[in-house]
């Protein structure tokens, strides 16, 4: 017999895509066929009931009737995996159309797949060019579990073009989002009470296909005992042939559905010949069963024919078999037929003997190099030491196709003393738990092999030559993989001390390790001391390491470390007010990926997210949001923070922009739940932090009071690298505020260190803060002095929004050094964009507000300022001058709260002033209000 695969564990068991046969004597059943007529007008056909409701047949013969084309998957409990699941998808489909899903398939066999919605959009794409409508459909989904397949098949349906039409056949309802299908009138759905047999079609079943001859009462009967249950009709029709007193049977046949499967499955197994019942038994371990198959497995065929013949014998006798195939090579049981079997062999073997079966099986598998189906047969024969091997035997391949989650479910399957005897295999188990986020599991098993090498990694740390090889070896991955680990917990100092040890030993000859070579440890650990020195704020030594690691990745082809240090080069180099130069590593970071393999690296998300944050800084927003979003969609299946972080505070600081309140604080509150889901709490400081900024934004004083309340907001240490970013929003909020002095002494502090460090880019950022904080001390020499500093830095790169996001403020100061500066096509442009930006007005969170008011040409030409009061801030400014609360003005001038801040705000701003009693004083004085 040919072999199924010729690539191990890459194939796909082709029996599961064949469209079940329908039997040559079927019930016409046209309300059915009507019924699912109808989904070809919509999204979603869902075929939803218990066992034995003839759910695939009523589909199948709906399919063949109407002549569609048609991709079926028959899925089972392995197909949990989202890699297999969508390969087979997939390969169904092309069985219809072969030109559909070629890069889907590339991508999902990609050592590590993309994200998933990449896959699927390349699908979809695909599935736009099919001419006519075709059906998808999914059998047995409901032994589907993993939720991000249920979020696939969710994206798929949101997506789904007009000619294609997705068909779910399940048990249960699948946790999609039918009420919403329903409501959008894209879902046709079946249930039992649609499935199940009227009393007409009882009878033509009973006596037209099964040919019993019953009467109108004995049919009456039997649909009522069994309440259209077409499964227990079929047992109750197959246990009445050959009955002599058929009237007597259908008076007893009675009970619940599981009362009556039970006894008719052991009336109809205990009529057997022994060889045919204890075939029926044995082959119920197989999911699937081919001639071959089931010759390895049974011990004596009955009746001394072919194991064919016996398959062909049990179809031709309806005993719950179907056949697979137009050639009737490939066939399996009725699944409650199987379960049955299974119990009853349980029951009537011993263990040793069931074990016996499935090892028969896993030799019949591994033979033809189908290794999925043997690593389930040997860890069901308990046969764990060759499953073992098997595991380690094919580490590669299983990493190389991403079925990480399967990975992990077979090694977990194995006995600990198993997993024990065996360094390298307890590696890949490391590996496979630290990439899926299983950081407990990671460190446990890191542990054991501690334990198993009988030396701990601090001995390897303390004299790594006093170690032989086969401890320092070994311990040289576990050390790696902690520096790994201690990343994702932001602890930089230690993984640097441990990474700066270790390297030198990474560059001898490239020997294995445990899962991995010396060679390939190598950029990993580079990759890590980078990331450590880069938060410590060691920009001069972080930058040649990722140099380094971007080197030695390419030297391994590593499709992910290398657009990940290219990210990391680029960010360093924006640090560093060199916007430009980042913006040209970015890009060769794209074109990398693009050049290593068919679908970008999930890790790509950060060069996106930093290509996002520049077009951001040059106020090209449009373009900005279309980068951070394609970082979120790279990044987020993945759980990526590198690309998360900075793309969803990017998508806050748009919306910001053009004061959609709403969605800005939206993609805080999504980036807080990932964070959150993927156990990221180190990040959730960040995320507050930007919460608080775009609330002093907004104006939201009483909120980031309640905040700063709790801030040692007057320190004057110096803020490290990693709180610097906490120290402007500081200082953001001291703005806000009012506290201009506190504000600059701050700004006065951060200064040094960023200099020291050459980080220029949040250096400027600083001075522009504190010229804001000086100018609201009427320090006007030392306000001018730092927006000079900020001008000379931002002006060769175009830095844009560092200026603009400071508002009405640092709009007054560029007028006035505009006025007496002279003119400077830097400034201009400044000023220029300045006059672009949204109305201010314009708030989500406050609906009542009034929309901008227009200024006019008279209220112009009467306001001696750079920037003239609208009218209804010169409404506000009459309400200041009678004492009344922010909260009883918006009562007068029927308005929000919010509004009316904003205005105060504005005004204070314009006037350059820094409370009420000044903007009072000040109006007097330039003749807006009476003295």
């Amino acid at each position: 017999m040919n072999k199924e695969a010729s690539h191990p564990t890459s194939s796909l068991l082709r029996t599961k895509l064949l469209v079940p046969r329908i039997p040559e004597k079927v019930m016409a059943r046209p309300r059915l066929l009507e019924a699912l007529a109808h989904g070809l007008t919509r999204k979603l056909i869902l075929v939803a009931a218990p066992a034995g409701f003839g759910k695939t047949t009523a589909l199948g013969q709906w399919l063949v009737q109407s002549g569609l084309d048609a991709a079926w998957v028959s899925l089972d409990g392995r197909d949990n995996d989202p890699t297999r699941f969508w390969a087979y998808v997939v390969a169904a489909a092309q069985t219809v159309y072969p030109q559909v899903g070629a890069a889907a398939l590339t991508m999902l066999r990609a050592p590590q797949p993309p994200p998933l919605e990449t896959v699927l959009t390349e699908l979809l794409n695909d599935l736009i060019h099919i001419p006519e409508d075709a059906v998808l459909v999914l059998d047995d989904y409901h032994v589907i579990e993993h939720p991000q397949i249920h979020e696939g098949v969710t994206f798929l349906l949101d997506h789904l073009p007009p000619p294609v039409h997705l068909a779910i056949v399940s048990r249960t309802e699948p946790p999609l989002s039918l009420p919403l299908l329903r409501a959008r009138r894209q879902l046709v759905d079946l249930d039992a009470d649609d499935l199940r047999f009227t009393v007409e079609e009882a009878a033509d079943f009973l006596n037209r296909v099964m040919d019993l001859g019953l009467s109108p009462d004995q049919i009456a009967a039997l649909e009522t005992a069994t309440e259209g249950w077409i499964a227990g009709l079929q047992l109750a029709a197959l246990s009445m042939e050959g009955e002599d007193d058929v009237a007597a049977f259908i008076q007893s046949f009675s009970g619940s559905h599981r009362y009556v499967f039970d006894y008719l499955a052991q009336e109809i197994l205990g009529r057997q010949p022994e060889g045919i019942k204890r075939f029926l038994m044995e082959t119920s371990i197989l999911e699937r069963m081919s001639s071959s198959l089931c010759e390895a497995v049974v011990e004596g065929i009955p009746g001394r024919g072919s194991p064919q013949a016996v398959l062909e014998q049990l179809e031709a006798t309806k005993l719950f078999i179907v056949p697979l195939d137009d050639q009737r090579r490939w066939y399996r049981y009725h699944n409650l037929f199987a379960e049955f079997l299974r119990a009853r062999l349980t029951q009537s073997a011993k263990p040793n003997e069931i074990a016996t079966l499935h090892r028969r099986a896993a030799d019949w598998y591994a033979d033809q190099e189908v290794i999925e189906a043997a690593l389930h047969h040997y860890l069901a024969a308990e046969d764990f030491k060759v499953a073992a091997d098997l595991l380690v035997r094919y580490e590669e391949d299983f990493f190389a196709r991403s079925t990480l989650l399967s990975l992990v479910g077979w090694i977990e399957a194995l006995p600990a003393a198993v997993l024990e005897q065996r360094l390298r295999l307890m590696g890949i188990y490391a590996w496979a738990t630290l990439a899926t986020g299983q950081l407990e599991k990671t460190e446990r098993t890191l542990s054991r092999i501690e334990e198993t090498v009988g030396a701990a990694t601090e001995a390897l740390l303390d004299d790594p030559e006093a170690l032989p090889a086969d401890q320092r070896r070994p311990l040289l991955e576990v050390a790696v993989m902690r520096t790994a680990g201690g990343m994702v917990f932001f602890k930089p100092d230690q993984v640097k001390r441990t990474a700066e040890q270790l390297l030198p030993y990474l560059r001898e000859e490239d020997v294995r390790c445990l899962h991995n070579t010396t060679g390939e440890l190598r950029p990993v650990l580079l990759l890590n001391l980078a990331l450590a020195y880069e938060f410590s704020g060691d920009i001069a030594a972080a930058v040649p390491t990722f140099a380094e690691a971007l080197e030695a990745g390419l030297e391994k082809n590593n499709m992910h470390i290398v657009p990940l240090a290219l990210g990391h080069l680029g960010q360093l180099q924006a640090t560093q007010g060199r916007l430009h130069e980042a913006q040209e590593i970015y890009q060769d970071a794209l074109r990398r990926a693009e050049e290593m393999g068919p679908a970008p690296s999930p890790l790509v998300g950060n060069a996106y997210a930093g290509l996002g944050q520049l077009a951001y800084e040059w106020n090209e927003l449009d373009k900005a949001e279309d980068y951070l979003r394609r970082s979120v969609e790279l990044g987020k299946p993945w759980n990526s923070w590198e690309s998360l972080v900075p793309a969803y505070m990017g998508l806050a600081l748009i919306h910001r922009v053009h004061h959609r309140w709403e969605a800005a604080f939206a993609a805080v509150d999504e980036l807080e739940t990932v964070c959150r889901e993927a156990n990221m709490e180190m990040l959730l400081p960040s995320v507050e932090l930007t919460r608080i900024r775009l609330k002093a934004d907004r104006g939201d004083l009483e909120a980031v009071s309640a905040w700063a309340a709790g801030q040692d907001l007057d320190a004057e240490t110096m803020p490290g690298p990693l709180q610097e970013g906490e120290a402007m929003t500081q200082v953001r909020v001291l703005l806000a505020l009012g506290r201009y002095d506190q504000a600059a002494l701050l700004t006065e502090h951060m200064l040094p260190g960023m200099e020291a460090g050459e980080r220029w880019g949040r250096v400027l950022e600083t001075l522009v803060l504190r010229a804001v904080a000086l100018a609201g001390q009427n320090e006007a020499d030392g306000a001018l002095g730092a927006l000079e500093r900020a001008l000379a830095l931002g002006e060769g790169e175009g830095y844009m929004r560092v200026f603009l996001d400071e508002g009405a403020p640092m709009e007054v100061m560029l007028r006035r050094w505009q006025r007496e500066q002279g003119g400077s096509p830097y400034v201009s442009r400044l000023v220029a964009a300045f006059a672009a930006e949204p109305q201010r007005e314009v708030q989500a969170q406050a609906p009542t507000a009034e929309p901008a008011q227009p200024v006019s040409t008279a209220a112009e030409e009467a306001q001696p300022l750079i920037e003239p009061l609208t009218d209804r801030e010169l409404d506000v400014l009459e309400e200041l001058t009678k004492g009344l609360t922010n909260r009883e003005i918006a009562e007068r001038l029927m308005v929000s709260l919010n509004t009316v801040k904003t205005h105060t705000k504005n005004i204070y701003a314009k006037l350059e002033v820094r409370n009420r009693t000044e903007a009072v004083v000040r109006a007097q004085e330039l003749g807006l209000l009476e003295a």
